[in-house]
């Protein structure tokens, strides 16, 4: 339940009188409302608004540009009763441009705020020098000359292109889980900060966690053997690359050597051989009508469209029929326009509800889809795991093996969506049944390992659960949560996303 009060600001940063009137109670979602008593109301809301005021007069030493809001709105929830909740408008109505802040409750501390308006695109933002000298002097005014433990997280702010981060530091370690950023406008001002965790649980206080001494780390060479032991090969026809991924979260227990389990992180999981039987009656469509035919045939989908968008790409033979429904969810189907072989189905999905479905069925039902579609001599393709499954929402992908080696972009796509499927995408019968050369790697695993290991940088981290004690870990120098390095098994280099490999 959220209480909310909102009043014009005479003078921003003045104590405000609140009105007579009750303040009413709206509960989030519901067309409900309840009014206090008056003598409640009058002492709960004074407490509130004394702690409001007296927090924006600080927070406008900060942030001179609150002074140009002069309508504000308090929300309490809760669901969070540690938190205050402020809008600030320069009109009653108007809803941008508008500053959301949180103050703490008790003390009235800023947390964090953010100015939400239009910024012309064409406006020129400060140098890279510029934004973190500013953000390092507004962090001192805020958290104090020392920032309160805070350092700049310069992978962080480099990696993430979110602002900058600045994070706890431990030991001349960072602390990661722990982060605030800090966002700079056209001008100069600083328009958003606050935390900047990236886990969506709750972290212990810096004052109750205790951090391993940074001496009880092993050397990074003594972790070899364990990331090997993660290392497979991998192939990518279309770029004649022979590649090792690694299998595990990018996280290494520095005072163990072992990889850590980290729900959070997305990664390619070991593959295993699916044994399969294709169809021999292969699916096609080249007009809207056989593509309509096929819809209603295959995923039991009637298309009531009158509007239709067809595309066709003479440089890669693809043609693409796209049209939307009554819910205004797209659906697409793209074939080869010369065969009308189908190479992928995609219906949009905006409600995911959870269902008895469970992942085992859905990949049985995954299987079926993809021996329609796949050549009739295909005997095995091999399953490539992600870790992590949301549920009722389902993702599998197979490839081509080839020597024992997945070819991963001679592939099949299967998105299931409450028991249904929603997504199937596939390789053309020409590209999968092509010739694939000897595949035969010059690094061994642990060359491999010792490569990939140069990414990694000791930091600490806490992981959920894990009462009031922080690890000390080797972790993948990358901000992202999906771990798609890869190192050439030829050349034994790190493969940048472009095909490039990395300089030493």
């Amino acid at each position: 339940m959220k209480k909310t009060i909102s009043q014009a600001v005479c003078v921003m940063g003045a104590m405000c009188a609140l009105a007579s009137t009750p303040v009413a109670l709206a509960t989030q979602g519901e067309n409900q409302q309840t009014t206090l008593s008056a003598g409640n109301q009058a002492s709960v809301a004074d407490d509130v608004m004394k702690t409001v005021d007296e927090a924006l007069v600080k927070a406008g030493k900060l942030l001179p540009y609150l002074k140009e809001y002069t309508f504000k709105t308090v929300t309490l929830d809760k669901k969070r009763p540690n938190i205050i909740f402020v809008q600030l408008r320069k009109e009653k109505d108007q809803n941008e441009p508008r500053v959301d802040i949180e103050f703490e409750a008790k003390t009235g501390k800023l947390i964090s705020f953010r100015l939400a308006a239009e910024e012309p695109e064409d406006e020129k933002k400060p140098t890279w020098q510029e934004s973190k000298e500013k953000a390092t002097a507004f962090l001192k005014e805020w958290y104090g000359p020392d920032m309160d433990g805070y350092q700049l997280n310069q992978l962080f702010t480099e990696e993430g292109g979110y602002g900058i981060v600045f994070s706890k530091s431990v030991n001349g370690l960072l602390y990661p889980n722990l982060s605030t950023r800090l966002e700079l406008n056209a001008k100069g001002e600083v328009v958003s900060g606050g935390p900047y965790g990236g886990f969506p649980y709750e972290i212990p206080s810096i004052e109750k966690t205790s951090f391993p001494d940074p001496k009880e780390a092993l050397a990074k060479e003594q972790m070899t053997k364990t990331v090997a032991s993660h290392m497979k090969l991998s192939y990518w026809a279309d770029q004649k690359l022979l590649a090792y991924k690694p299998t595990f979260s990018g996280y290494l227990d520095a005072t163990t050597g072992k990889s850590l389990y980290v729900p959070e992180q997305k990664y390619d999981l070991p593959g295993e051989i699916v044994k399969v039987a294709p169809k021999t009656n292969k699916l096609t469509a080249k007009t809207k009508e056989e593509v309509s035919s096929y819809v209603k045939q295959e995923f039991n989908v009637d298309i009531k469209a009158e509007e239709w968008k067809e595309k066709s790409s003479p440089k890669t033979g693809i043609k693409v029929f796209r049209w939307k429904e009554e819910t205004d969810d797209e659906t697409e189907v793209t074939v080869v326009e010369k065969t009308g072989e189908i190479l992928s189905f995609s219906k949009e999905v905006t409600k995911i509800e959870k269902d008895s479905t469970t992942k085992e069925e859905a990949r049985v039902l995954a299987i079926k889809e993809m021996e329609k579609y796949l050549p009739i001599d295909t005997k095995e393709m091999m399953e490539m795991g992600t870790s992590g499954e949301e549920y009722g929402d389902f993702h599998f992908e197979f490839a081509k093996v080839h020597q024992g080696i997945p070819v991963r972009d001679r592939s099949f796509y299967v998105n299931i969506v409450n028991g249904k499927i929603m997504r199937m995408d596939t390789t053309s019968k020409a590209k999968f049944t092509e010739h694939l050369p000897d595949l035969k790697a010059l690094v061994t695993e642990e060359q491999a390992a010792q490569e990939f290991l140069k990414q990694f940088q000791l930091e600490y981290f806490y992981p959920e659960n894990n009462g009031n004690k922080a690890l000390l870990v080797y972790k993948l120098a990358t901000i992202y949560t999906t771990v798609n390095k890869q190192i050439d098994a030829l050349t034994g280099k790190i493969v940048q996303k472009d095909g490039d490999q990395e300089a030493d």
